[in-house]
């Protein structure tokens, strides 16, 4: 049925329909004329099809790139030449039959691109890709689909796109890695039904490898959507796919304990809130590429757990834990994997004879040589060079004495180290000072002299074989004296090599990352027992993170905001004195391919009222504070319970905890 509609016969007993067939197809169409319950008449008419108005087809072509290659490759199909707005058919055939055809729109330019993936199902052989206006061919071009390993056109191989999951409702947040590139700049554009509808730019690493993470909204249509990688001048060079569904976005209670710790640690990971006995699956990834899976099935409550062991040599950073469930994402999070701090000198025996002949060390051992002491409350002005690629102090350290070294340039990426008495490393760092600069806070066990390395990354990293040069400030202070730690004086809000801005508590803060600054750190006075909420909203995936007054990181968050923005708190500060926000994107922290752009960030306190047993209160959620912090009081043996109602909040979570944590 074509049409349908009411019309109304005049006085002679005559009705009169006119229909515009401009856009019909040619062939034989029937009339029926009836009332509701009966027809009263019919009759035919012809439409006889039109030739195609080839001549504005005539500049159309077709081409395919690659032209070749085995299943699973990445193909792109360019239609050019087209009227502005023009939609055709695409018609791919395979030995004279069509396996494939789909309606697709023309932009203003007269051009498609339709990306398309060869399936290890397709068969092998030629592939006749065919552009149809009226029902008639006006363009053509070819596909080959090779065996595996057989030679093609030349085309360089294709960098390969892992989605992880490919597959979720509306709200899923998608983890994208994609190897195989140069390093550089790229423009990551999402399709849907032949339109782009997402378009962002993002970098990949000296190794390649750029990762990122999608997540899809509430308006977004279900179906399958492709992403496509392309260079900074349109080449195509990267292809995945990735489906949203309909339905809603099952979401399960994800709890980590720790969610910081050294390498060697066991990290304790629970899902709550799945069906009984159903399978639910722990995926850990690394720079958005999979580096452990492990299933399980949720208990009679619905409840899973996992145990995490870090090995002394699994890379450090932020990983990310993905829960699936009926290989869905239900739930994320994340653990931060520091360095351990393992010796890296050899053998810390018997350090009584350590006399070393020429013959026996022929390396050059200028840069061992101790630069000289330093003492509680200096300030050190020094410089790295070619002949002294690293510089050396020593230190009369006593035992139980909290000492806080920082070592901060401008020239170089710094990295410090202490070593004791029988030079066994005790302690390290790279970038805890924020920015490039470094910073060991530490409590000694035994009195002594101790040595203090001020040097550069690569000098670390290569055993001396490379290093960096310029000048550097090396501060040490002590809570026997000098520069005393725990309160503001220890790194005074003046003090604005540590950071970018100084702000407080109630402020909103209008920032911007850039490739020159990738993170901006914020400083802020608060008070020992203060509870803070700090948020960041970006339209890129958002990292936060809160350093104590030695650098030291005290908390972090990646997603606990809307979408894929960040949210720390609530959290008591345990001094008071200065703190230190970290802001940077996921990408930054994590895979080495930042985002840039503007970002909103809000310091906020989050009052923490009263309420006691048979009470009721009420509150309101706001996006810069979306929870509520209640304190009561109980006794041992209280059996409680609690229920929290909310018309507009959507889903809801209560946490409970003893006051002093």
């Amino acid at each position: 049925l074509l049409y349908n509609g009411n019309v109304v016969a005049d006085d002679n007993g005559e009705a009169v329909l006119e229909l515009n067939t401009a856009n019909a197809v040619g062939g034989v169409y029937e009339v029926r004329v009836a009332t509701v319950t009966e027809t009263l008449a019919s009759g035919t008419f012809t439409l006889e099809a039109e030739a195609a108005d080839t001549g504005r087809f005539d500049d159309v072509t077709v081409t395919v790139d690659p032209p070749s290659g085995p299943r699973g490759t990445n193909h792109l199909i360019t239609v050019s030449g087209l009227p502005a707005n023009e939609t055709v058919t695409l018609d791919i055939r395979f030995e004279g039959d069509s396996v494939f055809s789909a309606d697709v729109p023309a932009d203003e330019n007269g051009v498609i691109e339709f990306p398309i993936i060869s399936e290890e199902t397709d068969a092998l052989g030629v592939y006749d890709i065919v552009v149809m206006a009226n029902n008639e061919d006006i363009a053509s071009a070819t596909l080959t689909i090779t065996e595996e390993g057989a030679a093609t056109d030349g085309t360089p191989t294709q960098a390969t796109v892992t989605i992880t999951p490919d597959i979720g409702a509306r709200g899923t947040i998608h983890q994208v890695s994609v190897e195989g590139l140069a390093q550089g700049a790229y423009i990551v554009e999402v399709v849907f039904d032949g339109e782009v509808v997402f378009s962002g730019e993002y970098f990949a690493g000296d190794e390649g490898r750029m990762a990122f993470r999608l997540q899809s909204e509430e308006t977004d249509p279900e179906g399958d959507y492709t992403l496509i990688v392309r260079t900074p001048d349109g080449e195509a060079v990267a292809q995945g796919m990735f489906t949203v569904e309909a339905g809603e976005l099952v979401t399960a209670n994800l709890f980590i304990s720790p969610q910081s710790a050294p390498l060697g640690s066991t990290h304790d990971v629970i899902v709550s809130n799945l069906p009984p006995e159903s399978e639910v699956t722990l995926i850990i990834m690394l720079e958005g590429r999979e580096v452990f899976r492990t299933t399980r099935m949720t208990d009679e409550n619905g409840t899973a757990s996992f145990t995490i062991f870090t090995e002394l040599s699994d890379p450090v950073g932020v990983y990310d834990i993905l829960i699936l469930h009926d290989e869905r994402q239900v739930a994320q999070g994340s653990i931060n994997v520091q360095e351990a701090q393992e010796p890296i000198l050899g053998d810390s025996g018997d350090s009584s004879d350590d006399t070393t002949t020429d013959d026996s060390n022929p390396t050059d051992t200028t840069d061992q040589q101790t630069t000289g002491e330093i003492q509680a409350g200096d300030r050190i002005e020094g410089e790295l060079t070619d002949e002294q690629p690293a510089a050396r102090y020593h230190y009369a350290g006593r035992a139980g004495e909290t000492i806080t070294i920082t070592l901060t340039s401008d020239d170089f990426d710094a990295y410090l180290q202490l070593f004791d008495e029988n030079g066994n490393l005790i302690a390290e760092d790279d970038d805890g000072a924020t920015r490039l600069n470094s910073r060991i806070n530490i409590t000694l066990e035994a009195d002594g002299v101790y040595e203090i390395v001020a040097a550069s990354v690569p000098y670390v990293r290569s055993d001396g074989e490379r290093y960096s040069v310029g000048a550097f400030t090396l501060t040490l202070s002590s809570s026997e004296g000098g520069m005393t730690d725990g309160d503001q004086t220890d790194m005074p809000i003046e003090t604005s090599e540590f950071y970018d801005e100084v702000v407080a508590i109630g402020d909103t803060i209008e920032g911007q990352l850039v490739e020159s600054a990738p993170q901006r750190v914020y400083a802020f006075n608060g008070e020992a027992g203060q509870t803070v909420v700090i948020s960041i909203s970006a339209p890129f995936d958002t990292y936060l993170s809160l350093l104590d007054n030695t650098g030291t990181e005290l908390t972090f968050d990646d997603d606990s905001g809307s979408g894929l923005n960040s949210i720390i708190g609530p959290y008591t500060l345990p001094y008071t004195g200065t703190y230190l926000i970290v802001a940077e994107s996921f990408g930054n922290r994590v895979s080495g391919s930042p985002e840039y752009g503007d970002f909103t960030l809000s310091i906020n306190t989050a009052e923490q009222r009263s309420i006691g047993y048979g009470e009721s209160v009420e509150g309101t959620f706001a996006v810069n504070l979306p929870f509520n912090v209640y304190r009561f009081s109980g006794e041992a043996g209280d059996v409680i319970s609690f229920s929290l109602n909310s018309m507009t909040a959507g889903g809801v979570y209560i946490q409970i905890a003893a006051a002093d944590t």
